[in-house]
C-alpha cells in the first residue's frame, strides 16, 4: 500500500480566531470555545496579536471572513482502544497510539475511518517502555515516541513505515518524550513530561535545540501545520486548550480554551490532528473513544 496522503493547510488558523460550537451534546455552552491571545511575559490574557508573520497568514487565509467551528462529526471507534494517546488522520485511516495499563503494553492501531475498526495492531512494548505518545506523519514515516510510564525513563523514538507499521529507524533519548511532531523537512519536535521543555532533533537523533515551554501547558499531541506547532493539552484538570506556537521564536501565537464532552472529558485530553481543513480530537478511552471532527468554515 502506498504511503497515505496527509495534506496540511494554513486554514487551521481559522480555529484560532473566534470559534463557536453548535452542539449542546458536546459542550455546555456556545462560548465553550473562546479565542484569547496570551502574553508569555505577563502570563495574562490580552486582546489581539502582535506577531507580524501570523497576522500576514491570517490576512492571506481569511480576508474579511469570520471563521467558526461548526458542529462536530462523531466518528466512533468500534474496539477497546485502551488509554488513548496520540492521533494521526489520513484520507482513509486513523493511526492511534494507546496504553493498556492493566497488561502494561503499548499499542499502535491503524483504524479504517469508514468503519472505526482496526486493520492492524502493533505491540510497541519494549521492556519498561509501554507509553507511546503523540505521533506524527511527515509524508514518509510515522514518528512515535515510546517511553516508560514515568518522567525519568528514557524514550525510543521510532520511525515506522505507514504501509506495514514496521520500524525503519529509531533512536533513544535519555528522558521522557510525550509527543513527536515532524515538519517534513528533517526536524522533529517533542516535549518532555508535562511539556516543561520543547526539544528539536534531526532524524538521526541529534539534539538541535532545547527550550523552556512558553506556555506552561501539558501538551498531549502536536502537529506541524503552516510552519507552526498546533498543540492540544491542559493546564490543569479543569482547563484544556489548543495552542498555536511559533517554533522559531518559541512564542504562543494564538489560543483557544477548549470545552468538554458530554461525559465531562476535556476535548484536549489526548489526541489531536489536523487534516483537510478539519480539526480532529480524541478525548476518550476504551469503548468511549470517539474521534470528533470539527469542520472549519468562514
Amino acid at each position: 500500500m502506498p504511503a497515505p496522503a496527509l495534506r496540511s493547510t494554513p486554514c487551521l488558523l481559522a480555529l484560532l480566531l473566534v470559534a463557536q460550537c453548535a452542539s449542546p451534546r458536546l459542550l455546555p455552552t456556545e462560548d465553550a470555545y473562546r479565542f484569547a491571545a496570551w502574553s508569555p511575559e505577563s502570563g495574562t490574557q490580552a486582546r489581539g496579536n502582535a506577531d507580524g508573520a501570523a497576522t500576514a497568514l491570517l490576512r492571506d487565509v481569511f480576508g474579511t471572513g469570520t471563521p467558526r467551528l461548526h458542529r462536530p462529526e462523531r466518528l466512533p471507534l468500534h474496539f477497546p482502544a485502551h488509554h488513548t494517546q496520540g492521533l494521526v488522520v489520513t484520507d482513509t485511516a486513523f493511526f492511534i497510539t494507546a496504553v493498556d495499563l492493566w497488561r502494561r503494553r503499548g499499542w499502535l492501531f491503524r483504524v479504517r475511518r469508514d468503519t472505526g475498526r482496526p486493520t492492524q495492531r502493533v505491540d510497541l512494548t519494549e521492556a519498561a517502555r509501554i507509553h507511546p505518545g503523540g505521533l506524527s506523519f511527515d509524508g514518509r514515516w510515522l514518528w512515535v515516541p515510546n517511553a516508560t510510564y514515568d518522567r525519568h525513563g528514557a524514550t525510543r523514538i521510532l520511525a515506522l513505515r505507514p504501509d506495514d507499521l514496521r520500524v525503519a529507524h529509531s533512536f533513544v533519548v535519555p528522558h521522557h518524550v510525550s509527543l513527536v511532531a515532524a515538519d517534513g523537512q528533517g526536524r522533529l519536535y517533542g516535549t518532555d513530561w508535562n511539556s516543561k521543555h520543547f526539544y528539536v532533533w534531526d532524524h538521526a537523533g541529534n539534539l538541535l535545540e532545547r527550550v523552556a515551554s512558553p506556555t506552561g501547558v501539558a501538551y498531549q499531541d502536536c502537529q506541524v501545520v503552516a510552519e507552526h506547532l498546533l498543540c492540544g493539552g491542559y493546564r490543569n484538570p479543569y482547563r484544556g486548550m489548543i495552542d498555536l506556537i511559533d517554533p522559531v521564536r518559541w512564542r504562543l501565537v494564538h489560543r483557544i480554551d477548549a470545552g468538554r464532552t458530554a461525559a465531562g472529558l476535556l476535548l484536549t485530553r489526548e489526541g489531536l490532528a489536523f487534516h483537510d481543513d478539519r480539526l480532529y480530537l480524541l478525548p476518550g478511552d476504551g469503548h468511549l473513544a470517539d474521534v470528533l471532527a470539527f469542520r472549519l468554515a468562514g
